[in-house]
């Protein structure tokens, strides 16, 4: 299981819906430009294990601060938060290997 797709996994099986907003914004300057990295917390309260969401697609920039939006949390604590519901994650990180003989 690759470490880039175990997050997906996890939240595809075992995420938990649950209400939130941005709390905050940051950039992260990178060879091939800028991205921005959003923080969320939970609308109810409850402590999150991780701040920032696994999939930024969604974080806008500084105007994302105090969207609201649904994410999918790990009950477990140990992946990160990712927006959206669980069709959302279903089959990523599945992987296909294929052997040729030599």
């Amino acid at each position: 299981m690759g470490a880039l797709t175990y997050p997906y996994q996890v939240l595809g099986r075992y995420g938990a819906s649950a209400e939130a907003e941005v709390s905050a914004v940051h950039v992260v300057h990178g060879k091939h430009g800028d991205t921005w990295t959003c923080d969320v917390r939970r609308l109810d309260g409850v402590p999150l294990a991780h701040r920032q969401m696994a999939d930024d697609y969604a974080c806008a920039g500084p105007s994302a601060v105090g969207q609201q939006l649904s994410i999918l949390v790990d009950p477990y604590g140990w992946a990160a938060s990712g927006e959206g519901d669980r069709s959302a994650y279903d089959g990523l990180g599945r992987q296909l290997v294929v052997r040729a003989p030599l």
